[in-house]
């Protein structure tokens, strides 16, 4: 490595440009720049206020390069002397509406970087190694300790009003930041880990199931607030998934629970949104519920990550042993291809078909997916009011999280009928449209005559894997660590690693896992939520021959072309 790629990595983390990006991806320099910093409604704090503020318990300001590299985002060279420089924010961190909010579009989880013997590689579309769990503690804590420490507040005052700010005005701030701590308190108090999510994974049902519950009751809670949280613990984090093939896919989450059919994009996209700091009024209206989703913005984005194509291996790690490579396709086609389909990696038509395989099969954590169908809350303002918005049973007392979601998004949608409508043409001319497909797999058949509408969500999905290398860890949990552990017959995978660092192994194919770094987290997979079990078996590569294993890894760093 040479000495002026070694002071890039290490001065000061400014990182203003990525070491290189990977091969292409299918966008260009100005799409991705558009994908890092469009807004699609996230709301999650004054932008003034976050470029004002220090971290908890020092002066350093809380976007600084540093910190946000640390909490294993992308940073961009945020700069002390010039903060109102939107594109100095990380990546997926994006000022929008016209309320100078700042919130997080989808770059901010899809997008992560590799780094192999001094070269950092951006990965467009794959998982973020982001802590978004810590980064939430830490901004709770800097708020709170910015609200009851007078030189803090000082400074943050200085920062967002100026320095000649008259009194009143600074009283007046401090009154607003308040509230706005008894917001980032509650978000604590409803969303407190059973288990952490350490890097790389988000409960994100979890959170949007727990920011409906919220809001359900919030005008209740704002007149009580001894009530206890309407929240259920968050226990089953998972990875990012990457995006590549998320457009084409018939079935997006790691459950299947939502189809790409008709409206399902845009549904799922404004579903994503409430787990990210997007707002929506209950209040009962004619038509719709009221909320800050940008539902051309999300279109927008939905349309580009459909160019969107999974990344060849890159040219500065170790070339692909092409001789081992063919090996491991016959055995690809012998063993994974029935769960794991191929498909053409720049075709923007191609078909991805999830199959979903039952929990029992599967034999990984259900966590997941039991939560899924599993998790129930007091309905607050949805009682009495229709399942369907417009149709269906009405709501009592309690009710299933995953029917108020629906019934809610079902609003959102029907409060801009011009988006629905269209989102729904453009189903339709692109061939989704009518019935969601039926799906692949071996799973349980929903049966509501037996009151067991949702059974079919108790299981996992395998899609396409093309790309699959630079999306470690591994299954819906992050419990594996690296594609040769995922090869390793269960009970002699490795039950505790380091997630972390962006230092990549290009031989077990993943982020180095043995060794502690500054920031690491231990990934315990003993916790029920991070159990690494299952997908176990002959044709799940664990009982092949350990030359069979490293030629089927040695194929996976390929384009994985089926043609």
């Amino acid at each position: 490595m040479n000495t002026s790629k070694q002071l890039l990595i290490l001065a000061s983390f400014s990182l203003l440009v990525v070491g290189c990006v990977v091969g292409p991806q299918g966008w260009t320099e100005r799409e991705r720049d558009w994908f890092y910093n469009t807004s699609q409604g996230s709301r999650l704090i004054r932008y003034s206020w976050m470029i004002a503020l220090e971290r908890p318990d020092t002066t350093e300001l809380f976007l600084s390069d540093k910190h946000i590299d640390g909490l294993r985002f992308l940073p961009r060279g945020f700069d002390p002397d010039d903060r109102d420089r939107p594109k100095h924010l990380p990546v997926g961190f994006v000022k929008g509406g016209k309320k100078d909010w700042l919130g997080f579009t989808c770059a901010a989880c899809h997008t992560t970087d590799l780094v192999y013997r001094g070269d950092r590689i951006r990965i467009d579309g794959a998982g973020t190694l982001g802590d978004l769990q810590t980064f939430m503690a830490s901004l709770t804590e800097s708020v709170k300790n910015t609200y009851d420490g007078d030189d803090k507040f000082k400074r943050f005052a200085i920062r967002v009003l100026g320095a000649d700010h008259p009194t009143e005005a600074g009283v007046k701030l401090h009154e607003r930041l308040e509230k706005y701590k008894k917001v980032r308190e509650d978000y604590e108090e409803r969303n407190s880990p059973a288990t952490a999510d350490g890097f790389a994974r988000l409960d994100a049902v979890g959170l949007i199931y727990n920011k409906v519950l919220h809001v359900v009751e919030e005008e209740e809670r704002n007149a009580n607030p001894a009530m206890e949280p309407n929240a259920n613990p968050l226990d089953a984090p998972v990875s990012y998934p990457f995006l590549w093939g998320t457009d084409q896919s018939d079935y997006v989450q790691w459950a299947g629970f939502l189809s790409n059919a008709n409206v399902g994009k845009l549904g799922r996209n404004v579903g994503e949104l409430l787990g990210v700091f997007g707002e929506v009024d209950l209040e009962k209206r004619k038509h719709g519920y009221r909320s800050s989703v940008r539902a051309g913005n999300q279109r927008r984005l939905e349309k580009l990550v459909r160019k969107l194509y999974a990344p060849p291996w890159p040219e500065e790690l170790p070339r692909i042993d092409q001789a081992k490579a063919r090996r491991g396709d016959l055995l690809f086609q012998q063993h994974c291809v029935q769960c794991h389909n191929q498909v053409e990696r720049k075709n923007v038509n191609r078909e991805v078909v999830a199959w979903m395989q039952n929990l029992d099969a599967i034999g990984t954590d259900p966590k997941a997916a039991e939560n899924v169908v599993n998790l129930r809350g007091r309905t607050g303002i949805l009682k009495d009011r229709r399942s369907g918005f417009v149709g269906g049973v009405k709501f009592r007392d309690e009710a299933p999280v995953l029917n108020m979601v629906t019934h809610v998004v079902v609003g959102m949608l029907t409060a801009d009928v011009g988006d629905a409508l269209l989102d729904e043409f453009i189903s339709i001319r692109e061939g989704r449209g009518g019935k969601a497909p039926p799906k692949k797999g071996d799973y349980l058949r929903d049966d509501p005559l037996n009151c067991k509408p949702t059974q079919s969500f108790l299981a996992y999905k395998g899609r396409p894997l093309t790309g699959a290398w630079a999306t470690a860890p591994y299954l819906h949990n992050g419990s594996v660590p690296s594609l040769y552990q995922l090869l390793t017959p269960p009970d002699e995978r490795v039950k505790k690693f380091y997630v972390g660092t962006r230092e990549f192994d290009p031989v077990e194919v993943g982020f180095e896992y043995k060794t502690e770094t500054p920031g690491s987290f231990m990934f315990d997979t003993t916790i029920p939520g991070n159990l690494n079990s299952g997908h176990s078996g002959l044709n799940y590569g664990t009982d092949l021959t350990e030359d069979e294993k490293w030629a089927l890894i040695e194929y996976m760093k390929t384009n994985m072309n089926p043609n």
